[in-house]
């Protein structure tokens, strides 16, 4: 039994692709997928790189401007970093 589905984040035009009923997709689903994935990998991981840099910074500054500050403090990371 198979049916036909428009899949319109394959490409700007709809696209009509013949789908089966119990699941299975056209593979430009999981490319989709996988492309989403990456993104938001690359994403989180150049923030987060970003946001350590800054921290280390203020870290250092409030090291310098703070006598009392706490010496076992991490900058982003506890007990880390």
């Amino acid at each position: 039994m198979e049916t036909f589905v428009c899949i319109t984040h394959c490409h700007s035009d709809a696209v009509w692709q013949k789908v089966s009923v119990c699941g299975c997709c056209c593979s430009c689903y999981g490319y989709s997928e996988a492309v989403c994935v990456c993104v938001a990998l690359i994403f989180a991981f150049v923030g987060f790189a970003q946001m350590t840099q800054w921290a280390l910074g203020k870290h250092k500054n409030y090291r310098a401007e703070f006598k009392d500050y706490p010496r076992g403090r991490k900058a982003i990371i506890p007990f880390m970093i």
